[in-house]
């Protein structure tokens, strides 16, 4: 079996792992995704600071499949992208149709770019740390 096509197999695993876990989350939570004047507390998420403290390790944890699986750094970037892209488009317009909010393209636009401000920090930190475990892989 050729070792490009197993980890290729098992990124698009975890693609689909972080895909599916995001969405169901955004569809489970969508205050934590989406801009809203409102912030309904959870009675975890009062434990820690808002804002985007919950957002951020929701999407810190779900990101886990799709950056780990990978075998590179360059592998890890195209899944957390792709994980994103494929989040981003169908949790947007789903989160807002939960909350019953507008989904007009002024409003969309806005919330994708609230959305992003939500899931970047976690990506690119779990970037960061698969980075320095591969360099102090290579170290040994």
């Amino acid at each position: 079996m050729d070792v490009t096509a197993k980890t290729t197999d098992s990124g698009r695993r975890g693609i689909l792992v972080s895909t599916g876990l995001l969405l169901g989350a955004m569809a489970a939570q969508p205050f934590l995704f989406i801009f809203s004047k409102i912030l309904p507390a959870s009675f975890w998420s009062t434990l820690l600071p808002p804002p985007f403290a919950a957002g951020w390790l929701i999407s810190f944890i779900l990101l886990t499949p799709a950056v780990w699986t990978a075998i590179h750094l360059q592998q890890a970037f195209k899944n957390t992208l792709y994980t994103l892209c494929c989040t981003l488009l169908p949790g947007v317009p789903l989160a807002l149709t939960i909350i019953s909010a507008s989904t007009s393209v002024n409003n969309l636009s806005y919330q994708y770019i609230w959305a992003l401000l939500i899931l970047m920090p976690p990506a690119m930190l779990q970037l960061v740390l698969f980075s320095a475990y591969k360099f102090l892989q290579k170290r040994r």
